[in-house]
């Protein structure tokens, strides 16, 4: 009985051993199972069936070691990967801006938010905030809030838009340092939002609009913060309706 468990173990481990070369991928699992069955045949055969059970033994534990360091290696080039993509959205939300917008968020000391329509003007007036109707004007917010913001804003959760839907914002934000102003506008139905420095030209206002989807909880946290009595903002949902 032990002669057959030897044999078996043997020759399923020999299969293992030598299928593993055809695997496309580091799979130490693999190798790991073979020793398994190796170790069977150098436990219960004699003459030999032990011999080449610990060869196979041998040889499967050290490939199982390799395979395990590739793997190792692997995860470390998707993460170094994965890293630099990040970096890249975050390159390309940058380039969206100038060095006096970026300086202007960093340095903001207020915000001045506002509920806005979400049509906009075809003239904008002294009443509008990106062309867009101001409808009423909340509470001015402190350095810390724009500190908050601001950090939102350039974390990793705004990204470049890539959304084919327009934008239909119902919050205004205007950050200030000095005389210099940051407006963003915020669309909660497509979670898309337009920032862009007061007064600067060059990219058409749809170049400029943002991606918000990972970071619509921490944007809703802080709208619902600027505006604490208004039902309809307390009461917009913390994942967007697809």
């Amino acid at each position: 009985m032990k002669g057959r468990i030897a044999t078996g173990g043997l020759v399923v481990s020999f299969l293992l051993f030598f299928t593993g070369f055809l695997l496309l991928c580091y799979c130490p699992g693999w190798y790991a199972l073979a020793a398994g069955f190796a170790g069977l045949a150098a436990f219960l055969g004699k003459s030999g069936t032990r011999y080449l059970g610990i060869g196979f033994l041998l040889a499967s534990l050290a490939f199982t070691v390799i395979h395990w360091e590739l793997k190792l290696r692997e995860a470390e080039r998707f993460g170094e990967l994965r890293r630099r993509i990040e970096e890249t959205n975050q390159a390309l939300f940058r380039n969206n801006w100038s060095d006096s917008g970026i300086s202007t968020l960093k340095g903001a000391t207020r915000v001045e938010v506002f509920r806005v329509g979400s049509e906009k003007l075809q003239k904008p007036t002294s009443n509008t905030i990106g062309g867009y109707p101001i409808l009423s004007a909340g509470k001015e917010k402190d350095q810390a809030f724009a500190g908050r913001l601001t950090n939102l804003l350039l974390g990793d959760g705004v990204t470049r838009n890539a959304k084919k839907c327009g934008l239909e914002p119902g919050v205004a934000y205007r950050l200030w340092n000095g005389d210099q102003a940051v407006e963003v506008l915020v669309c909660f139905k497509c979670d898309v939002l337009w920032p862009h420095l007061v007064g600067e030209q060059g990219k058409l206002p749809h170049q400029e609009w943002q991606d918000f989807d990972s970071a619509r909880a921490d944007l809703l946290e802080l709208t619902r913060e600027a505006f604490p009595e208004d039902l309809e903002i307390q009461n917009l949902p913390a994942k967007r309706s697809q």
